[in-house]
């Protein structure tokens, strides 16, 4: 044969093979959109390098390109029972870590007694090893199930163990094991937790919350959704969707093809940036008008009642937006971001001065209808001046912002990370 005619069966046979292991993955993960001049929620991301594992992903090629070309419907929030989820990954876990879980057993068992907020309530401790957990933080956990146990509504603690090759099975994350092993991983704790966030929420539905989060309001009145960080970024520290959403489906596979293990953030924030701009355009008709009643408990202003959530149009920061996904076929609630990250996440030193001082500088936290606080503990962690603040007492630490709050939102763990000196 021919030298020529050897390069052309060579070529033939390469692009053959290309086309039978790429040809059918779907687009708008691997294509970089323009964005959309005066949309703010359609935004030009980059694609990161593709992991070597493209292919190989559970469900990529049949099931990912038929929702791709069927479109989705992100539903309503329709199920039975409200799951709200905190993962607490660390074997030896921060006691500070479970004001998150008091702040959500407080809204939850307050709720305005509606029919969506008299549905049953259960929230989820995920944790390495639940007998260790609960040995360590006995007094908190059994103080907080008598509270869920004394409320008029059906709400209940649930203890879960971690156990990750359960979790990810029959999920693209099966492979998560063999990412892991192949790349090269920085802050292992926080990439596993991005990954788990993900598995939990397909498989049980649900929101999910980080535990550096303060509940005001009852989270069940929250529609699916989630929420930017700012006006280019959206967020995985709070997000809510049903059991078995093809989006989040969608988010596995692309942490799996797209895993970066070196940049903080690359597999949550930004991940999440990545799947709703490519899926996703943001139509002008802003967040629905729709009423929060949850009960605030008073921890920014000292207003409780019944507080609009969107009620105006306008900016998207303030006001969310409704998207529109995958040709039209599917809808996304962007929750207000102002209402759920009040404060940048590079403006943490805002928690150690004084409500005052902080209302001040955001004014957005002086609104009526902010429905969380996010602390950004790991950025705070680096600030200093919380943990010095803290080992001042309780009354100089009740002072300050998140002092404040932590004293409105969680007493009890306040009280006993102050009597056990661990700050």
């Amino acid at each position: 044969m021919r030298p020529r005619a050897v390069v052309y069966c060579l070529c033939a046979g390469l692009a053959l093979w290309l086309c039978f292991e790429y040809g059918s993955t779907v687009r708008w993960l691997i294509t970089t959109e323009e964005a959309v001049d005066g949309d703010p929620c359609n935004l030009h991301v980059d694609s990161p390098p593709t992991h070597s594992l493209r292919g190989r992903v559970l469900g990529v090629d049949e099931g990912l390109q038929e929702l791709a070309e069927q479109g989705f419907t992100v539903t309503d929030d329709d199920e039975s029972v409200f799951n709200l989820h905190v993962v607490l990954l660390y074997d030896n876990v921060d006691l500070k870590s479970l004001c998150a879980a008091e702040s959500a057993v407080m809204q939850m068992c307050a709720a305005a007694p509606d029919d969506n907020a008299r549905r049953p309530a259960r929230l989820w401790l995920w944790t390495l090893d639940v007998e260790r957990f609960r040995r360590e933080h006995r007094d908190v956990v059994e103080e907080l199930e008598r509270i869920a146990g004394d409320a008029a509504r059906d709400v209940k603690i649930v203890l879960h163990k971690v156990d990750l090759v359960e979790l990810f099975a029959e999920t693209p994350l099966s492979t998560f094991a063999q990412v892991f092993a192949e790349a090269d991983v920085e802050f292992p704790s926080q990439q596993r937790a991005n990954a788990i966030r993900l598995a939990i929420i397909y498989k049980f539905g649900g929101m999910y919350m980080d535990a550096d989060v303060l509940l005001l309001r009852d989270p069940s009145m929250l529609p699916n959704g989630m929420s930017k960080q700012d006006q280019n970024s959206y967020n995985n520290a709070v997000f809510k969707f049903n059991k078995g959403a093809p989006i989040v489906y969608m988010m596995m596979v692309d942490f799996v093809l797209h895993f970066d293990g070196l940049a903080w953030g690359a597999n949550g924030p930004q991940l999440f940036t990545r799947i709703v701009t490519r899926m996703c355009s943001c139509r002008a008709d802003d967040y629905p008008a729709m009423a929060s009643r949850g009960r605030n408990v008073r921890a920014l202003r000292g207003i409780a009642g019944h507080m609009p959530f969107g009620e105006a149009v306008g900016d998207t920061l303030a006001h969310g937006a409704t998207l529109a996904c995958s040709g039209g076929q599917g809808r996304l609630q962007m929750w207000p971001p102002l209402q759920i990250y009040p404060v940048p996440w590079d403006q943490t030193d805002v928690f150690c001065q004084s409500r005052d001082e902080a209302f001040e500088r955001f004014p957005a936290l002086a609104a009526d209808n902010v429905q969380m606080v996010h602390y950004w503990n790991s950025a705070l962690k680096k600030k200093e001046c919380d943990q010095g603040l803290c080992q001042q007492g309780i009354a100089r630490y009740s002072a300050t912002f998140l002092g404040g709050l932590k004293a409105q939102l969680c007493p009890l763990v306040l009280k006993e990370t102050m009597a056990s000196k661990q700050c």
